[in-house]
């Protein structure tokens, strides 16, 4: 486990970096993909980097990667949408269910992001 200072300044800005890009960018951001008609937004975009941050928070916490159970639950969440779309709202649209699983994996990745992020910074103390 490395404890320097140098790779603790850098493990703090891996864990500030996207909340400072979501408040800095969102404006701007959303802004562009609304003149083109998109409907991308910021939080879309930080998903990858949470998911990335993840990995690296939970290797450096307890050893071994946490991603194959963040995969694991955000397929199990896929599924579960859709048959909630198909069973109960009797149709199933591609583009809205997309968009509705992706923020939902925005959500889960920003939980276990700080939840990692927190637990690696707490077992440095």
């Amino acid at each position: 486990m490395h404890s320097g200072i140098g790779y603790i300044i850098k493990m703090g800005i891996l864990f500030l970096l996207p909340f400072l890009i979501l408040l800095l960018f969102k404006h701007p951001v959303n802004r562009h993909f609304r003149r083109r008609k998109k409907s991308i937004r910021i939080v879309d975009l930080v998903v990858p980097y949470f998911i990335v941050g993840i990995h690296i928070f939970s290797r450096a916490y307890s050893g071994h990667t946490w991603l194959p159970y963040f995969l694991l639950l955000i397929f199990s969440l896929g599924i579960i949408l859709t048959l909630v779309f198909v069973f109960k709202l009797n149709k199933l649209e591609y583009g809205h269910f997309f968009r509705v699983w992706w923020r939902f994996i925005f959500l889960c990745s920003i939980i276990l992001f700080v939840a990692t992020g927190t637990l690696f910074f707490i077992s440095l103390i």
